[in-house]
This record gives C-alpha cells, sequence and structure tokens, in this order.
C-alpha cells in the first residue's frame, strides 16, 4: 500500500466549525470544549452554528466528506460550488467569516504540529505485511487498496492525543493527531491507530453484514435488543451497529490484542496505568465502553487471532453481552 499524506488549511478549518456546530453524534464534543475554553461563543456565533447544525444535518455526508477531504482551497471551494445552491453557499461563506478569526488564532499554533506529523509519517510508516494478512484473515478477507489517502486535522486532546475516522471515500482516512509527538508516540500508537482505520475503511463490510443478520435475527431481538435500546450509549450515539462493530475492531486495535502482538503493547498494563481507570473516573461513554471492551474481550481476541479464526456470531455476541455488562457495572469499582 502506498500513502498520500495530506494537510490542507481550509479543510481543517471546516473541521473546526463543523465540529462546533455539533451537527453529529460522533461530533467530538470535548474538543468543542477546549477551543471555547476562556473564550466562549457570542451570539453571533451561537446563531451562525445553529444554522450550520441545520444545514450539515440535511446534506451530511454529501456535504461532509467531500470538504473535509480537500487537497487544497479550491477543490474545498470547487465541492461548495458543486453540492450546494447559490443562496447556500452564500450563507455558508458568511457563517465560516464569522469564525475565522477564532480559527487563524488555533492554526498558528497548530499548522506546524500537523506538518510535524506529516513528516514523520512520511519517512517513518510502515505497514506490517503479515498484520494486514491476518487482519483480513479475521474479517473475511478483501483485496488491500493499492493507494491510501491519509488526511490530518487538528485536535486538542492531549489525553487521547489522537482520534481518526473512515468512511472518506474509496481510498480516504482522517487522524485527528497534532498533539502526537516522537516522545509521546508509544509503541506507535499513530501506526495502530492507522491501522485501526484501514480496517474500518477497507475489510469491515463483510463483518457489518454478519452483524446486521445477527441484530436481525428473532434470538436478537428477544434476547438484547431491548436491552440496547435502553442502554446509555445507544441513547448517546442512536446506533446498534456502530458501537458493535468498534468493540469488535478496538479489541484488536489500536489498544487490543493486535497491538500487544505486534507493537510490543502490554494491554493489561496499559489499562492498569490509565488515570481514568486508576482513579475510579470511567463514566458511561462510548469511549469509556472502549476501554471497558479491550479489557472483556482480550481472551477471546487472542484466541481468534492466534488461531486465525474468522469473526462470526459468537465474537458478535460476546460484543453484545459486554456492551450489556458495562450498562450494568458500577464502573468506581471497576478492578483490573
Amino acid at each position: 500500500m502506498k500513502f498520500k499524506i495530506i494537510v490542507n488549511k481550509k479543510a481543517n478549518f471546516f473541521f473546526f466549525v463543523s465540529n462546533l456546530s455539533e451537527w453529529s453524534p460522533y461530533c467530538r464534543k470535548d474538543y468543542s470544549v477546549s477551543w471555547l475554553k476562556n473564550n466562549p461563543l457570542d451570539r453571533k456565533e451561537k446563531n451562525a452554528l445553529a444554522k450550520l447544525n441545520r444545514l450539515l444535518k440535511e446534506k451530511k455526508y454529501k456535504l461532509i466528506n467531500p470538504l473535509l477531504t480537500s487537497v487544497d482551497e479550491n477543490g474545498f471551494w470547487g465541492n461548495v460550488l458543486k453540492i450546494l445552491s447559490v443562496e447556500e453557499r452564500t450563507v455558508f461563506k458568511e457563517w465560516l467569516n464569522i469564525f475565522e478569526k477564532r480559527f487563524e488564532k488555533l492554526w498558528l499554533k497548530e499548522e506546524k504540529n500537523l506538518e510535524k506529523a506529516k513528516d514523520n509519517l512520511a519517512k517513518n510508516f510502515l505497514v506490517s505485511d503479515k498484520l494486514v494478512a491476518l487482519i483480513k484473515k479475521l474479517y473475511g478477507g478483501r483485496t488491500s487498496p493499492k493507494s491510501i489517502s491519509i488526511f490530518l486535522f487538528t485536535s486538542p486532546d492531549r489525553k487521547h492525543l489522537i482520534g481518526g475516522g473512515s468512511g472518506f471515500g474509496a481510498n480516504g482516512i482522517s487522524l485527528e493527531c497534532s498533539k502526537i509527538t516522537k516522545n509521546n508516540n508509544k509503541n506507535n500508537m499513530l501506526a495502530r491507530v492507522i491501522l485501526h482505520e484501514i480496517t474500518h475503511a477497507f475489510f469491515e463490510k463483510r463483518l457489518i453484514d454478519k452483524i446486521k443478520t445477527f441484530i436481525s435475527s428473532e434470538y436478537f431481538e428477544n434476547k438484547y435488543k431491548n436491552l440496547i435500546l435502553k442502554s446509555s450509549i445507544y441513547k448517546q450515539v442512536k446506533s446498534i451497529i456502530g458501537p458493535i462493530k468498534e468493540l469488535i475492531l478496538t479489541s484488536f486495535l489500536p489498544e487490543g490484542y493486535l497491538a500487544e502482538n505486534f507493537f510490543g503493547l502490554n494491554v493489561i498494563k496499559n489499562l492498569k496505568m490509565r488515570k481514568s481507570i486508576k482513579e475510579s473516573q470511567l463514566e458511561k461513554n462510548y469511549y469509556d465502553l472502549m476501554l471497558f471492551g479491550v479489557l472483556k474481550m482480550y481472551k477471546i481476541a487472542k484466541n481468534y487471532s492466534d488461531n486465525q479464526e474468522p469473526i462470526d456470531k459468537k465474537y458478535i455476541e460476546e460484543a453484545i453481552k459486554y456492551w450489556i455488562e458495562f450498562e450494568r457495572t458500577d464502573l468506581r469499582k471497576l478492578k483490573i
């Protein structure tokens, strides 16, 4: 696989503003809190974000993905021209202009960080053929993409360091990684997140079909559906498939068994070192569900990986069981 690494200022500006609008439950609310610290939104900004929220909910990924994956400013505005009407383009530009000064202050700090991350990836990122082959075995096999575009975005998060996303067309993934450095890239976390997103983007389709089959079964309807629909995580993300496929993948990468097997990360020791776990501060949220899943699914992830056994309905059901267990667990008393 070949990689093209892209840092586009205008796409980062849109990432910043669209995230502030909270148009999707998957927007990073903690990012917005950090960006607005000591400088809250004024009335004009709040009004602009409310209107942008409505536009993005209407257009969704028809607009979001092309703008986030624009390779330069000309491409960004070219996509706006293709997707939005004349009236929509006018107000869209007005909304962005309202946030330009805010973003410029951020970009002064973040541009160098992203360029360093880009340089580091260009020089040092290598993909293990053995690991990719194992991922394909687990996920049901598929030809690897010949080339992948990696779009880099700003992030204020010093706690988790890297965020990621897939679904950017046929050959794109994103990384929110402006806080990653040579010194804090423990056990090559950057590579682990990239492989996590590559799996989502290129190898997950068959698994999603298996999950859909399982959750449409009478067995799931009778045993699990009501419990899942009442869960705090479902209420947050409004999805059944999303948390299940994420629980499965995080049991392997970036912090699960394959991180241990290929990158030398001690999974259990790493979990014990986390402040939120040491100080009993886990919460009933999507991110902490994944940490819980890494812990609980370690053994099954090891077994399937060591035996190169494709993920099946047993594995899917395990993820569902641990989702329900997470909801029932008093996280203050969780011991590792």
